[in-house]
């Protein structure tokens, strides 16, 4: 992975669950979680929409850890 795609700050949960039955990224062999070891859930996230009303939303493929609720790596692919 790239630099600019690991986490320096986290999304809140509450957001990222309710973009968990979004489908999901193609699965990278050997991501694990650096916590717990569990392997990667990757998911296609989007902010809420205030965050686009407020020109601050980001949506891309984050990589979690649904165990420890770790968010791992983003791949910001839009942003306003």
């Amino acid at each position: 992975m790239e630099e600019r795609n690991f986490m320096n700050y986290e999304f809140p949960w509450e957001d990222v669950e309710a973009c968990m039955n979004n489908e999901a990224e193609p699965a990278v062999e050997g991501m694990v979680c650096p916590e717990c070891g569990r392997k990667l859930r990757w998911i296609h996230f989007c902010s809420p929409a205030y965050t686009w009303q407020q020109l601050c939303g980001r949506a891309g493929a984050l990589a979690i850890c649904e165990d420890c609720h770790k968010q791992v790596y983003f791949n910001c692919e839009v942003m306003n």
